[in-house]
């Protein structure tokens, strides 16, 4: 999975190849994971944000996790989450470590309906029906910012629109960043390790982590 990543990519130091030095160098620094259950994780979080104090998280892919579990165990400590292609979760297997409003019931899963495509190469989007919303309280009026480039295809670029939506929907403040908006082209799923990260990081992530209070 890591290598069709970073092969997609237009960007990503060597060319993206499975055999260049450069993805054998971040395959072999690159953790087998996931080293601890997501209740382990929260309760690390918790403890790490008890220790530092207020803090912006910023998460990436499998990561992606870290976020919403780290607003919901500190709310008062996570002042925003800037997301990088995040995996999501939170309605269902992070629901049994997250507390909805309404609560949910023993067994009790979130209902979501199928909406209709946004726009021609989007995913349709599963959501909540508008009335009968459960929200998490922890997230309410959280800042997000979801960043996806042009290249993460299939499993982010389609469909990240949607976790902004579910995100809204649970009560955060969430936008969406994409690079193309940006005039900043070719990226992949690992833009953070790519050719062009400084640009990204001074025109996408440094504006909006600037504007964080």
């Amino acid at each position: 999975m890591t290598n069709m990543f970073l092969a997609q990519s237009k960007q990503y130091p060597g060319g993206g190849g499975p055999e260049t030095a450069q993805v054998i160098q971040h395959t072999a620094s690159s953790e087998p994971g996931p080293t601890a259950s997501n209740a382990i994780l929260k309760e690390n979080l918790a403890e790490l944000l008890d220790r530092i104090g207020p803090a912006i998280v910023v998460t990436h892919s499998a990561g992606g996790a870290s976020g919403w579990l780290a607003m919901e165990a500190r709310p008062g400590l996570v002042k925003a989450v800037l997301a990088i292609e995040p995996v999501m979760g939170i309605t269902d297997n992070l629901a049994p470590l997250m507390t909805f409003k309404p609560a949910l019931a023993a067994g009790e899963k979130i209902a979501t309906v199928e909406q209709p495509p946004e726009k021609a190469g989007y995913d349709a989007c599963r959501l909540q029906p508008q009335a009968s919303l459960h929200t998490v309280p922890a997230f309410a009026g959280k800042p997000v910012m979801f960043v996806v480039s042009p290249q993460s295809f299939p499993m982010f670029t389609p469909s990240v629109h949607c976790s902004v939506h579910t995100l809204n929907q649970l009560g955060a403040a969430a936008k969406l960043a994409r690079l193309e908006d940006y005039r900043i082209f070719g990226n992949g799923h690992f833009m953070n390790e790519e050719l062009n990260n400084g640009e990204i990081a001074r025109r996408v992530f440094i504006p909006w982590l600037s504007s964080i209070k």
